[in-house]
């Protein structure tokens, strides 16, 4: 089989390209997220950020898709089941503006929608990471939050998993 210059020149320039617009795709959600925040044990957290975009943002519980560990065997169950089987999660968080009560809640009010990243942005190519929506918040672009994330004791089992506490622009 013999392939012309004009195909060859199409794929070795086509490659680039593609590349290209899934590093434009991954820029552009990290373009949204104002803060994404390692829990990575049982004590509270409390990063505080500036959030990049004026709107509605999701706060998010983010785990790496896919779980390998063995370890992490409850948090492959909950990410499997969903959103047949509801998972029990166990925390509480407060979002501050300075000392301002922005919004406040806890796991066991449940989350509202699950969100698939892939390699080619939301719901696009491989999927790399899982997250679970937990509230809908107004944010000022340029306003300076302070998130309180509070983890309780039946959240151990998920540690495994590496969530991150994620706020994107809806």
């Amino acid at each position: 089989m013999h392939l012309s210059t004009a195909r060859i020149l199409t794929i070795v320039l086509w490659m680039p390209f593609t590349y290209a617009c899934q590093a434009i795709q991954i820029d552009h959600r990290e373009q949204k997220t104002s803060l994404r925040a390692p829990v990575s044990s049982l004590m509270p957290i409390q990063p505080a950020f500036v959030a990049k975009n004026t709107g509605e943002h999701q706060l998010r519980l983010e785990f790496p898709w896919p779980i390998i560990d063995p370890s992490a065997e409850p948090v492959q169950t909950v990410a499997e089941n969903l959103p047949a089987k509801p998972p029990e999660f166990d925390f509480t968080w407060a979002l501050f503006e300075g000392e301002n009560l922005v919004a406040r809640g806890t796991a066991a009010e449940g989350f509202s929608g699950i969100v698939d990243s892939g390699t080619a942005g939301l719901g696009g190519g491989e999927t790399i990471a899982r997250a679970l929506v937990f509230a809908v918040v107004p944010l000022q672009a340029g306003a300076e939050y302070t998130i309180r994330f509070v983890p309780g004791e039946r959240f151990a089992p998920l540690l495994t998993g590496t969530p991150s506490v994620v706020i994107q622009l809806r």
